[in-house]
């Protein structure tokens, strides 16, 4: 296949092959953003929830336009590091200089959010909700399970330590998946019984694991090295599918089982761009955004506009496949 070349003009990217003009495979469209950024953010229906030092915002992006804060719960004693939704209920989870703690508030108003439960624990970096469970990356204490049926309740149920400094997760199926900045692999672990966590499986990856995301049976770790697919269709024993340096730093990344958009630092610059790669097999550089201020953090996909999030800023940009 040919190597592409691109250009970047006012958010759309313009691709040509050999000279020879060609349509690219998909373009990124710049339609509006906010003025402050955060750690990490969730998606769900017309509200993004953004999980940022000392408070959780929630966003109204029912104009993509005109994206405005609705409202937020603030905390000044913690740096709220990551946000999972169930319902009309978002579970954060964040740290203050010697404890950690996850929150539970509900959002049903979202102009007015309100603390149902919490509980005080260890740091706490990345949360999955899935069901009547919280599966939460702790750092160097491996992975905690909470029961979350009642918010205001929430309970330990198990933990699991994997001797090394998990902060990233995602769960699929019967497995949770686990990374960390600081590791150069990917833990999957079985939680089909929740109180039970079981080491499946640990692939060493040429990436740091800045973030995990997963769609069907490839995973996607990204770090500044690069983005990584792997294959978990047997989650007992993980392989490698290919691995690609885009053009910067990618610390996050969001899988359609296409394409893989990453929240992507300009190399040696504080400044974020979306570097869209084609995989997982051969895969290879498609598309990339206009660049926004601040150092990347955190993206997702909807299948119709791509959210990035930076330390200063939070973008929108539509997605249109070609």
């Amino acid at each position: 296949m040919k190597r592409v070349a691109g250009i970047v003009f006012a958010g759309i990217v313009l691709w040509g092959c050999g000279g020879k003009e060609e349509g690219p495979p998909l373009t990124l469209t710049q339609k509006g953003g906010l003025a402050f950024g955060g750690n990490h953010l969730a998606a769900q229906g017309n509200y993004l929830y953004v999980a940022t030092e000392h408070k959780l915002s929630v966003i109204d992006v029912s104009s993509v336009s005109t994206p405005r804060e609705a409202g937020k719960y603030e905390n000044v004693n913690v740096i709220f590091q990551d946000v999972s939704v169930k319902g009309t209920t978002a579970f954060t989870v964040g740290y203050n200089a010697t404890l950690g703690a996850i929150f539970a508030i509900d959002v049903a108003n979202p102009e007015s959010p309100i603390l149902i439960g919490w509980l005080l624990t260890r740091d706490l970096w990345g949360i999955h909700v899935d069901g009547n469970y919280a599966y939460v990356a702790a750092g160097d204490s491996g992975l905690f399970v909470y029961n979350v049926t009642n918010p205001a309740g929430m309970s330990k149920i198990a933990s699991l330590n994997l001797g090394a400094d998990v902060q990233e997760i995602w769960k699929s199926g019967n497995y949770v998946y686990l990374t960390g900045p600081f590791e150069q692999k990917l833990w999957a672990i079985d939680v089909s019984t929740p109180t039970s966590p079981i080491l499946a499986d640990t692939l060493a990856l040429s990436v740091s694991g800045e973030d995990v995301h997963i769609y069907g049976n490839t995973a996607v770790v990204s770090g500044p090295q690069g983005v990584a697919f792997v294959d978990i269709s047997n989650p007992s024993s993980m392989s490698l599918i290919s691995t690609l340096k885009p053009s910067g730093d990618p610390y996050a990344a969001w899988f359609d089982g296409e394409y893989a958009f990453t929240a992507t630092k300009v190399t040696g610059q504080g400044r974020s761009f979306i570097a869209v790669v084609e995989g997982p097999s051969a895969p290879r550089e498609v598309a990339s955004s206009s660049i926004i201020d601040g150092s990347p953090r955190d993206i997702v996909y909807d299948g119709n506009f791509c959210y990035i999030l930076s330390s200063s800023q939070t973008f929108i940009y539509q997605v249109v496949k070609n």
